[in-house]
C-alpha cells in the first residue's frame, strides 16, 4: 500500500532558487579549474582542455542567458527576487510530471555536477601524488 504524505500550506514553485543556479555555476567553475590544475601536463594538454573549457562555458552560458532574458523581459519581470533559500527549501517543487520537495529537487539538480567536480579532483590528486612520489 502506497501512502503519500501531503504537506499542507507549503509554498509551491516551478522555478529553482537563484542560489541553486549559483551553486551549479560555482561547481562548474571548480570542475574546470581542477581540470586545468591537475591535467595541464604534456604537449597535447591544450588540445583537450580548451574544448572541455569551451563546452562548460557554453553549458553555463545558455541557462544563464535564458534566465537573464526571462527575468528582464519575460512574464516574471518586475517580480521580487525569490525569497530566502531556507524558505524555498522547505516548500515543494512542481516538476512537470510530479511534485517533490524543493530540497530534493535541488539535490537532484546539483548531484551530477558535485560528483563530477569531486571525481575530477580526486583523480587529479591521486595522479599528482602517484606521479610525484
Amino acid at each position: 500500500m502506497n501512502q503519500e504524505l501531503h504537506r499542507h500550506n507549503q509554498p509551491v514553485t516551478d522555478r529553482l532558487h537563484r542560489r541553486v543556479y549559483q551553486a551549479a555555476f560555482g561547481l562548474t567553475l571548480w570542475l574546470v579549474i581542477a581540470s586545468w590544475l591537475f591535467f595541464d601536463a604534456g604537449p597535447y594538454a591544450d588540445s583537450y582542455l580548451i574544448p572541455i573549457t569551451a563546452f562548460f562555458v557554453v553549458v553555463m552560458a545558455v541557462p544563464l542567458s535564458i534566465w537573464w532574458v526571462w527575468s528582464t523581459v519575460g512574464p516574471g519581470a518586475g517580480r521580487e527576487k525569490g525569497g530566502r533559500l531556507r524558505e524555498w527549501l522547505s516548500g515543494d517543487f512542481d516538476a512537470q510530471q510530479y511534485r517533490l520537495r524543493a530540497s530534493d529537487a535541488a539535490i537532484q539538480v546539483l548531484l551530477p555536477i558535485v560528483a563530477a567536480a569531486i571525481g575530477i579532483t580526486a583523480i587529479g590528486l591521486v595522479a599528482h601524488f602517484t606521479l610525484h612520489a
